[in-house]
This record gives C-alpha cells, structure tokens and sequence, in this order.
C-alpha cells in the first residue's frame, strides 16, 4: 500500500472516530434530528453544532473540520510513516474536497431558500427561506474551516 493511501486510510478512520463522538455527544446535548427552532438563539458557532447533526452534508464537514488536527497529529508524531511530503499532497487533495463541498453546501441552501420564496411571500412565514439560507451559511463556514486547518498544516508541514 502505498504512503497516500495509508494516509488516506488514516484520515478515514479518524474521521469515522471523530464523526461518532460528535455524533454521541450532539445526541447528549439533544441537539439531534432537531428542526430548526431549538438551535434558536443560540450563538452562531453553537447554533452551527446543533444544526448539523440533521443536515447530512453539515455533519459530513463538521466531521471533517474536526478531524484535520486529530490526523495531523496521529500522522505526524504517533504513525510517523515517511516523509511529510505524503500528507502534503493528501492536505491539498482534503483542502479542495472541504471548499468544494462547502460551495456545493452554499448552492443548495440558496436554492432552497429561493425555492421557498413564494411560499414564504404567499404565507408571509420566512422560515423555510431562514432554514435554506442556514444551510448555505453552514456548510460555508464549515468546509472553510477544515480547508484553513489543512492549508496552515500544510504550511506547518512544508518548513519542517
């Protein structure tokens, strides 16, 4: 197997690991499967945390976002296979999927948010606009979160 695939693997498995505990402990917070209403309120980042165990796409970046440092860390300093070189290209290759998928998140908030708008006019309810915008919003900020961790790492990465 080569280095980029032991990596990759790596990566899968700390991903799978941190999805899970993100997922137990949202479910101890109760912030699973919820509608909108109950992350009301809350400050952004936390409202963020309690929107995305319900949007697939939100709890994949989520996921995501929280795994760059766990893997940067097992890959460096406990798996220390190779030269870093490997993670490098794996970083850019985990730094387009995030942004791209955090855009591809933004276009399908807008669109639902367009696709309610006259309904929203018609029943003068903007909730089904506030929950597509939340969506855009969300997986923005989230895949935009994991890709800085992993160009920073990169950087980290390419001095040493």
């Amino acid at each position: 197997m080569s280095r980029g695939a032991l990596i990759a693997r790596d990566a899968l498995g700390v991903l799978l690991v941190v999805a899970g505990l993100a997922w137990l402990y949202a479910s101890w917070q109760g912030g699973i499967l919820t509608d909108s209403e109950a992350c009301d309120g809350l400050p952004y980042i936390q409202g963020v945390w309690c929107r995305s165990p319900g949007n697939p796409l939100q709890f994949l970046l989520l996921s995501a976002a929280l795994a760059v440092l766990p893997h940067y860390f097992w890959h460096r300093w406990i798996v220390r296979r190779g030269p870093m070189s490997a993670y490098d290209h794996f970083a850019a290759w985990g730094q387009t999927v995030l942004t791209s998928l955090g855009f591809l998140g933004t276009v399908i908030g807008v669109s639902l948010a367009v696709g309610g708008l006259r309904d929203a006019m018609l029943e003068q309810d903007p909730t089904s606009l506030i929950v597509g915008l939340s969506t855009a919003f969300d997986t923005t900020f989230l895949g935009l979160v994991g890709a800085i961790q992993y160009l920073v790492l990169r950087q980290l990465t390419s001095e040493t």
